[in-house]
């Protein structure tokens, strides 16, 4: 009786609200059938990490952080392909095809910096470096890039992964070092899940 009356209400959200905003404390998954979606971010750390020499956990966890939502269904927050971030509010969409169109209408509002995918790349600084919107909103596009723009961040810092982990959130010290402690905080969820391929992140 729970299982379905649960199920019900949640259909009833997901059918008034294509998009969820993205809130730490209340961001979810709203049904069962946007599983294999919750799983390409993953995928593609995976991919890019492999090509660019960058730390998986690294790139699963800032992809996390960037755009995670919660997934009842695995207990933990998973980065979500399909989130946009204009004015520092995010939207959860449950396609690429509403995501597009929702970033087409803050285009149409004169918007430029729009944080998009799974790594949350930010048009107005790094939006030539892709073909389209659509390419920059590609799960296996996004990461790559992202992990590329980690190892020249890497290369620029000493060599040091939680320097450039700090400088792809932000050049202010301050800021960059409140994200690698929310970093380490949400790695250690992995950690303790048994998701992580090493005992650090950095």
């Amino acid at each position: 009786m729970f299982n379905r009356l649960g199920f019900f209400i949640v259909s009833v959200f997901v059918l008034f609200s294509n998009a969820i905003y993205a809130n730490e404390d209340t961001d979810i998954l709203p049904v069962k059938g946007q599983i294999k979606d919750s799983a390409l971010c993953s995928l593609a750390a995976k991919q890019a990490g492999m090509e660019y020499g960058v730390n998986y956990d690294l790139l699963q966890t800032i992809a996390a952080v960037e755009s995670g939502r919660w997934d009842h269904l695995q207990n933990r927050y998973v980065a979500w392909p399909w989130t946009v971030n204009v004015k520092g509010k995010g939207y959860y969409y449950d396609s690429k095809e509403e995501a597009l169109a929702a970033i087409k209408k803050f285009q149409e509002q004169g918007i430029r910096s729009i944080d998009v995918g799974c790594m949350q790349v930010n048009m107005k600084f790094h939006g030539a470096e892709f073909a389209s919107m659509e390419e920059a909103l590609d799960p296996v596009n996004n990461v790559k890039y992202s992990a590329k723009f980690l190892r020249t961040l890497y290369s620029k810092n000493g060599n040091d992964w939680k320097k450039a982990a700090e400088k792809y959130h932000s050049a202010n010290p301050s800021a960059g070092a409140v994200y690698s402690k929310r970093l380490e905080t949400r790695f250690e969820t992995y950690k303790v899940a048994g998701l992580s391929q090493d005992k650090k992140l950095f």
